[in-house]
């Protein structure tokens, strides 16, 4: 056994009915599976077999362990299947994972099993039958709301089994001018840094810049003068082939995926069938997720002002008055309330009033930093978090913008609309330490000062 320095931050669940193994234990399983490999993961270090180190040399040791660990981490399933490409094959290795205790401590054991063989020898229709099973099964399991890049992570996996002579794959999203990597198999963790800019990819030139199809190129190195890249295990190599397949999200172009290989001539026009349904589901997966993050959004903004709204103060509040009592932080909370906006909207009309919204609303969000904290509470009504400024402070901006409003009237047929407000201020944790007391306060200063002569928000 050999011992590697590592901390995982995993595995903080209930352990008391895990199964407990010792050293002993993994020695004895040495002897029972002579082919499998075992390594244990626990809080602290990372603890691998003698088969272990049989089977990976030592510039492929530590690159395995890092891309295990990683993926241990990031994974939900229990089983998965590690790449490794190299030259003139694709090295599968399939990993099963059982939680364990280990040293009195809670662990992962995982058993490594070469099934490079196994995967060279099925047929063309069984690897797709296998194919179509695991990505149906992952976009059926995957939950809407779940990190979209682990769901990525998933496919692109399957992907690149799907093809013999393939070893890596990545798929990227369209930022600008450039693509930028959001899931990648097979590759060094750098190349999550790496942007390339749309006119420099393969599917640009090979589409004549269309992007509109999946493109194959078979003979990388003799068409194009392609620099080196670093592969999981650390060895910089050359791409000789690779196909490539555009990403759309609402009929627009969204990204692509390529799916790559050290080999000439990799891939055949066959190949393209395959390509199509795994691009579908990548595509299937990208909708679904974009689509529950925008519903979310929605949920949580004012469709009139664009602003949040009260449910998303109501989320964000606990977090911010944990973190001032954690660090003895003070802010002061502001009700802004329009006044007199019934009687705008009863002499010029409900879309007048609705304009004195937003307007003011913009007034505010300009007004205030973007640090802080605005939202529509209500009909009439905003609150504002402001975290860098006194109450003395925030009430001379409150002026200042009361003053630069009465000086831009609206206008209407009716006659010029002028947008007036009233503030009420209480501050954390001087005047209270909930936020339903320091609202309510706010609120109760706000109506106050309405109904003092002069009204407003002096």
């Amino acid at each position: 056994m050999s011992d590697t320095s590592s901390k995982p931050h995993f595995l903080s669940q209930p352990h008391q009915d895990l199964a407990a193994i010792t050293p002993k234990t993994l020695r004895l399983l040495d002897q029972l599976l002579p082919d499998i490999k075992l390594v244990i993961f626990n809080g602290r270090s990372i603890i691998v077999d003698e088969a272990f180190d049989v089977a990976f040399n030592a510039s492929e040791r530590d690159a395995v362990l890092r891309y295990l660990t990683q993926t241990i981490l990031e994974r939900t399933t229990d089983e998965f299947d590690a790449l490794i490409a190299e030259a003139k094959t694709t090295r599968v290795i399939h990993v099963t994972c059982v939680r364990v205790t280990f040293r009195k401590k809670p662990a992962i054991l995982a058993l490594l099993n070469d099934k490079t063989e196994h995967y060279h020898g099925i047929s063309d229709e069984d690897r797709l039958h296998k194919l179509q099973e695991a990505i149906i099964r992952i976009n059926t399991s995957a939950l809407v709301g779940d990190d979209l890049r682990k769901t990525l992570d998933l496919i692109l996996s399957g992907a690149v089994l799907a093809f013999p002579k393939a070893g890596l794959g990545t798929i990227f999203t369209l930022n600008g001018d450039h693509f930028e990597v959001v899931s990648s198999i097979g590759y060094d963790e750098e190349i999550k840094r790496f942007k390339l800019p749309v006119d420099k990819s393969f599917l640009y030139w090979e589409t004549d810049g269309a992007m509109d199809r999946i493109a194959i190129v078979n003979d990388i190195q003799q068409r194009y003068n392609f620099i080196p890249v670093k592969t999981m295990i650390g060895d910089e190599t050359y791409l000789h082939s690779c196909m490539v397949a555009p990403l759309f999200y609402h009929n627009k172009l969204y990204g692509m995926m390529s799916i790559d290989s050290l080999q000439p001539d990799a891939f055949s026009r066959s190949d393209i069938a395959t390509m199509e349904f795994i691009r579908n589901n990548v595509q299937i997966a990208i909708t679904n997720q974009l689509t529950f993050i925008e519903k979310s959004r929605q949920a949580l903004t004012d469709a009139l002002t664009g602003l949040h709204n009260r449910h998303y103060l109501t989320e964000q509040l606990n977090f911010v008055f944990e973190k001032a009592k954690r660090f003895d932080e003070t802010f002061c909370l502001a009700v802004i309330d329009i006044d007199d906006l019934k009687k705008t909207n009863d002499q010029h009309g409900h879309l007048m009033g609705d304009q004195v919204i937003r307007v003011l609303g913009l007034a505010l969000r300009q007004t205030l930093r973007h640090s802080d904290l605005l939202v529509r509470y209500g009909g009439d009504e905003f609150v504002a978090v402001c975290f860098t400024a006194h109450a003395d402070q925030l009430q001379l901006r409150f002026n200042a913008l009361a003053k630069q409003l009465q000086d831009s009237p609206l206008h209407s047929d009716e006659g010029d609309v002028m947008i007036r407000f009233t503030v009420g201020i209480a501050v954390y944790p001087i005047d209270a330490t909930t936020p339903e007391a320091l609202i309510a306060l706010a609120d109760q200063r706000m109506y106050a000062h309405k109904h003092q002569p002069g009204g407003s928000h002096e």
